[in-house]
């Protein structure tokens, strides 16, 4: 890794420009000390557990049994993503074919529901129809479209592509959509398959996991278990971190990136979501301390976290009164990666924003499971609308700046005249300010019949008028299915020249 291990990221602006950070053969170098290093951590435990031993058990519930086969991951919110985080998928598996290992997408479905629309330049519409979907606390609550409203995004589509240029690869997306209609498939697997498809046409291999299944395995919740044992302990170095990464930042809002979690006595929030899997509900996790212990409370029953003999007893225990009460323990963002990049994977690629906070990850591992973190990647790309792809685009604030040089200029020797009788005038003086409004009235004047002023205006018109139609086609933030394939294996060719 590079001496200065957070350098300042941004993402690229122009059409096919990458960001790969670090480059690709030092991210496959990291991948192997991760993997080796987190082999070796035997003294770090979690409800007496060895890390190692936790990891074993949970790669092996994902499949994935083989410890000397190195396992690359990223992951995202359920939704429509643009190619600046579709390309996540092409660093995962060139790394992972590289590394001889796996590459493996987690799909994080229990995050509220966004960026849920099929868009493109003057069009789009919302991916499903389910009528929840204003209301739904996390997107696995939704269920997969309809076939009337697939048929409808379909038309959609094929009326707007008419008009391009290229033909997108959104047509294989909405295909699979549309073979999962009637059937009891929620939006987020629906998502996960679809894109898949596409990604498999592309010549794409890594797995595609939905994280729900996983917030019930028992090594995860090994983890939260710990976590919660020792919530008020867990909550001050968590603050303790993210103060850390404000100062460093400069950041002056304790709201961001995230809020400090709150303790308060007797209760303290924990870093998790409490799901109700009966209503659709969702709250912050907040425990409650009776006598020694923790407590996690629903209605009148309590399930206190005690120092457990047994951790996988422990966790079996916790997952059996989640059961009961029909409750899902949902990890937040900071959680999640922390226990993805310590308990799953060997490298983790990040976006530049999921990067950035994953700084606060670092300083958390360090100082609390006493380890030095492992280290994670970071990759973007900007692929613009293809009608885009090599367009200058205007420049509203030049010609702002043109037009006022032009606006002042209209008067020639006279205004420098005016502003050294102005200057002349004592300051905040009566005199001063009517010459300064004499000054500006003849100046609205002459600008009345400037040549140049007039026809300034007019191409400032013309170009507002084409600044409403680039705000649209200079999108980066396009699905990255309304790309042709020519364009998205170009893409791939790119990142493949980096490793």
């Amino acid at each position: 890794m590079p001496s200065d291990p957070y350098p300042k990221l941004k993402a690229p602006q122009a059409d096919g420009q990458t960001l790969l950070w670090p480059d690709g053969p030092a991210l496959l170098a990291a991948t192997r000390d991760n993997r080796h290093r987190l082999h070796e951590q035997e003294s770090v435990r979690l409800c007496g557990l060895p890390l190692p031993r936790l990891r074993t058990w949970q790669r092996r519930w994902l499949g994935h049994p083989d410890a000397d086969q190195s396992l690359v991951g990223t992951g995202h919110q359920s939704e429509l993503y643009h190619p600046g985080v579709w390309v996540k998928n092409i660093a995962i598996d060139i790394a992972a074919r590289k590394l001889g290992g796996v590459a493996m997408h987690f799909s994080v479905d229990t995050d509220s529901p966004k960026h849920l629309e099929l868009r493109w330049p003057g069009g789009g519409d919302i991916i499903t129809d389910d009528p929840l979907r204003a209301e739904a606390k996390w997107t696995g609550r939704l269920r997969s479209p309809t076939a009337g409203h697939v048929q409808h995004l379909a038309r959609q589509l094929s009326s707007a592509s008419a008009t391009w240029q290229h033909q997108p690869v959104a047509g294989e997306f909405l295909a699979c959509l549309g073979e999962l209609a009637g059937q009891d498939v929620d939006l987020p697997a629906a998502l996960a398959n679809a894109h898949h498809r596409v990604d498999r046409q592309l010549g794409l291999r890594h797995q595609s996991l939905v994280c729900s299944p996983m917030w019930r395995s028992t090594g995860y919740l090994v983890f939260a278990y710990d976590l919660l044992r020792r919530c008020g302990e867990f909550a001050a170095a968590y603050n303790r971190a993210l103060a850390v990464f404000r100062q460093e930042q400069g950041i002056k809002n304790p709201g961001r990136p995230m809020p400090d979690l709150s303790i308060d006595g007797e209760f303290c929030e924990a870093p998790f979501w409490v799901d109700s899997l009966t209503d659709g509900s969702r709250k912050r996790a907040t425990v409650v301390r009776q006598g020694d212990l923790w407590t996690l409370r629903h209605e009148d029953d309590a399930f206190e976290f005690a120092a457990p003999t047994d951790g996988w007893a422990a966790a079996e225990s916790l997952q059996a009164w989640l059961s009961r009460h029909k409750l899902r323990l949902s990890p937040r963002a900071l959680t999640l990666t922390t226990f993805l990049r310590l308990c799953v994977v060997d490298q983790f690629v990040h976006g530049i924003g999921g990067g950035l906070y994953d700084q606060v990850t670092d300083t958390i591992i360090r100082d609390w499971f006493g380890m030095a973190p492992p280290a994670f990647s970071v990759a973007t790309a900007t692929m613009l609308f293809p009608a885009a792809a090599g367009r200058e685009r205007v420049c509203l604030r030049c010609l702002r700046q043109e037009g006022r040089r032009i606006r002042q200029a209209v008067l020639g020797d006279r205004k420098r005249n005016w502003v050294a009788r102005i200057i002349a005038q004592p300051r905040r003086s009566p005199q001063r300010g009517q010459l300064f409004f004499e000054m500006h009235r003849e100046l609205a004047t002459a600008a009345q019949t400037s040549q140049g002023l007039t026809a300034w205006q007019d191409r400032y018109r013309q170009a507002e008028s084409r600044h409403e139609i680039e705000q649209a086609i200079f999108d980066r933030e396009l699905p990255y299915t309304i790309q042709p394939q020519d364009r998205l294996e170009a893409m791939i060719a790119r990142f493949e020249s980096q490793f």
